[in-house]
């Protein structure tokens, strides 16, 4: 998986892209835990570029928004498509995140 940070307005983007498991759990947990927030209002995910994602990175999913919350923000997800989309209402996490088109 790869993972760039870019700021849209107050907004912090982090864009996945490639496949997202459990191979990924260490590195994301630093992202997450090194996330620029000083200033933003919220942080969006763009999983356009996402491929494949499996049960372990929708942990990690919801890890990121807990941590989101605890520092006083919003998370968003946008731009799910293809297998990713798929798998988020399957398991009703289209349910659990604010999901922008």
């Amino acid at each position: 998986m790869n993972c760039d940070l870019s700021a849209e307005d107050a907004l912090l983007v982090v864009s996945l892209s490639g496949r997202f498991t459990a191979v990924d759990t260490p590195m994301f947990r630093k992202v997450i835990e090194d996330l620029p927030l000083d200033g933003k209002s919220g942080v969006v995910f763009d999983l356009q570029g996402l491929q494949f994602v499996d049960s372990a990175a929708l942990g990690l999913l919801v890890l990121a928004r807990d941590s989101v919350n605890d520092r006083g923000l919003a998370m968003s997800i946008r731009r799910l498509q293809g297998h990713v989309k798929k798998t988020f209402e399957l398991f009703h996490f289209d349910q659990l995140f604010t999901i922008q088109p």
